[in-house]
């Protein structure tokens, strides 16, 4: 940033404090042309000449009203405030208006009057609670402005006399100053042309009396009637026009209401709806700016449009194509729009595009949103629900991330039913916590050789957990784990049979203390040994006496487990296994915890929009710990 070099000189009979001309490529912004080398001399402006922006606008303390230790940062094109009722928007945007202008300079709106408006115009101020006659006692705005690289200020506080009140905008220091070749006076405006555009402009004029509207045709440049039609025609198509190179100037007599409108074939002016009166107000601006460009020439430095309540007046859809529009013309005209709203609408259409981050640089426009309360705060609108939370005025409460779903394929619908009986809630919740993942438990119906077999077909099956038996063949592959095996176990370790030499044991003398917590969920639903040695042990109705041994045949023991589910789950064996088993279910938790981890975390994870593998980076909360807690069983 360059703070310039003083030099001496005069500028209406006072001191000056003239700042250093910027470097041309210094100069250059988005959406400007370059300052040129053409530009010589020390106070030359580049050609064309680098815009005056206006960039934060802050309040201290003392407080101007309900704003103190604020600062509400400008964007380039488009700032759209915010907020509840009362919260100084309104104010804000006065304050604004008030600091710049070319009353003097010759400059005439398409309304006939100059690009100029007083703060006081627009707020009503108090004598008897804003005005202190000692200056270090008043309230005040500080307004900053950036040309190139140079950064200026004006601050404006409430001077005058009870007869008339005034807000002043005055240089911060006290000196008048010369930038880039403009002369910043030391008690005035910035010379900028501004345009104000308060609620007056949606005065309905059929509620007017006839003798009070004033209406005339008067011609309009052929650019800036293209672009005033343009710019209504993109937001609320008015059918019919007649071309003859005119618009008709339409006023209320005794109000400020004086707006241009279209000759429409179809209907008459004095008929439109509030939303074509507030759209014909904005687009007569745009088009005086293009006629201000026009007629300064090189001494443009864009300028400023002021709207009080944009959303007044339109629907959603015609909301947005307002946005867009707004947006090109200020692009095109190289103006600041900054404006004030109450639409969700618009706010979330501007936050989506501000925050979308495919888009390169930094924005343009931006959301400020004011807060009521004690001190009025600027919240942080990064997040469009505390917006409309506050809108709303509802609480916003910490946000619970949802975690994302694992799958973890299974052989059969026995161990599914093994692995949801070991994954409680509160296991299920130390998953969730170790690697943000909740987990989906699928039977796949395969064998455990052709289940671990398909993480050689198809990579897709590097991004699930596959478990299998205990005692299963299944490699070293991360995302394949085994369930818990059971050490009083010597036959095989599938689900079948851990369940029938459990049961064997329990009711055999010599093992009368295994499985003690097995035996008290027996209990508790009035079972014993004898029930076990019928319903589970002995040879049900229809068995063959010649059958395969249950750990022998894998259809043996899914025909074997099936016809005692009932009994299974009415006597909660397999929670009772688990309950039983701690060491192993610890371990197992562990070995899936990991198992979750290396898919999550994995290459080869697959991107879910083009099902084509993406590297994801690792999540720092599932690289902190191995393991995980043990379950209390």
């Amino acid at each position: 940033m360059t703070t310039g070099k003083r030099v001496a000189g005069k500028v209406a009979g006072k001191k000056t404090r003239r700042l250093a001309k910027i470097p041309a490529k210094q100069a250059a912004k988005r959406g400007t042309q370059n300052a040129t080398s053409a530009a010589t001399g020390a106070n030359a402006p580049a050609s064309p000449a680098a815009l005056i922006q206006l960039k934060s606008v802050e309040f201290n303390t003392p407080p101007f009203r309900r704003l103190e230790n604020l600062r509400v940062e400008i964007a380039e094109r488009l700032t759209l405030i915010a907020g509840r009722n009362g919260v100084g928007k309104s104010t804000i945007l006065a304050l604004i208006a008030g600091a710049s202008g070319m009353a003097r300079a010759g400059l005439k709106t398409y309304l006939g009057v100059g690009p100029s408006v007083n703060a006081e115009e627009i707020l009503k101020l108090s004598y008897a609670r804003e005005y202190k006659r000692s200056e270090a006692d008043r309230p005040f705005v500080l307004l900053n402005y950036k040309v190139g690289g140079t950064v200026f200020s004006k601050k404006g506080n409430v001077s005058g006399n009870e007869e008339r009140l005034r807000v002043v905008p005055r240089n911060e220091p006290k000196e008048a100053l010369t930038v880039d070749g403009v002369d910043i006076p030391l008690s005035g405006k910035v010379p900028l042309p501004t345009i104000y555009l308060g609620m007056t402009r949606v005065i309905p004029t059929g509620e007017a009396e006839p003798d009070a509207v004033d209406a005339k045709q008067i011609s309009m440049h052929a650019d800036d009637l293209r672009l005033y039609q343009e710019f209504t025609d993109a937001v609320i198509h008015p059918g019919p026009i007649d071309e003859d190179g005119t618009v008709t100037a339409q006023r209320i007599k005794g109000t400020r209401k004086n707006a241009l409108y279209s000759n429409y074939s179809d209907y008459d002016p004095t008929t439109v709806s509030l939303g074509q009166d507030s759209l014909s107000a904005i687009a007569t601006a745009f088009a005086s700016f293009s006629k201000f460009r026009r007629e300064m020439g090189n001494s443009y430095r864009g300028g400023v449009l002021v709207i009080d309540e944009l959303d007044a007046g339109f629907h959603p859809r015609a909301q947005k194509d307002l946005l867009d529009e707004i947006k090109s013309k200020a692009r095109d005209l190289r103006i600041q729009v900054i404006a004030t709203t109450h639409s969700l609408t618009m706010l979330e259409y501007m936050h989506k595009e501000i925050y979308n981050t495919k888009l390169a640089g930094a924005p343009l426009d931006q959301v400020v949103y004011l807060k009521g309360g004690n001190p009025i705060e600027v919240l942080d609108v990064k997040n469009f629900h505390a917006i409309s939370a506050d809108m709303h005025m509802e609480l916003v409460l910490p946000e619970v991330a949802k975690a994302e779903n694992v799958k973890v394929y299974v052989e059969d619908d026995e161990a599914a039913l093994f692995l949801r009986a070991i994954l409680t809630t509160e296991r299920k919740k130390q998953i969730r916590e170790a690697t943000a993942h909740n987990l989906d438990v699928i039977p796949v119906h395969v064998g455990c050789a052709n289940l671990v077999g398909l993480l050689k077909a198809d990579d897709y099956f590097k991004t699930v957990v596959i478990a299998v038996d205990a005692d299963a063949k299944a490699g070293n592959s991360p995302n394949v784990v085994r369930l818990p095996l059971d050490p009083l176990n010597t036959k095989k370790q599938s689900p079948e049979v851990i369940l029938r030499e459990m049961c064997i044991k329990m009711i055999a003398p010599a093992s009368a203390g295994a499985y003690p917590q097995t035996k008290k969920l027996i209990r508790s639903v009035n079972a014993d040994e004898s029930y076990i040695q019928k319903n589970i042990i002995s040879r049900q109705k229809g068995e063959d006496p010649n059958a395969k041994p249950v750990e022998a045949d894998r259809e043996v023991a899914k025909a074997w487990f099936k016809r005692r589910l009932q009994h299974i789950k009415s006597m909660k064996l397999i929670e009772g296994w688990v309950a039983d088993n701690e060491a192993g279910v610890k371990e197992f938790m562990e070995n899936l915890t990991r198992a979750v981890r290396s898919v999550t975390a994995s290459p080869a994870i697959l991107d879910k929009k083009t099902g084509k593998r993406a590297v994801i980076p690792l999540n720092a909360n599932l690289a902190a710990n191995d393991a995980v807690p043990a379950a209390q069983a």
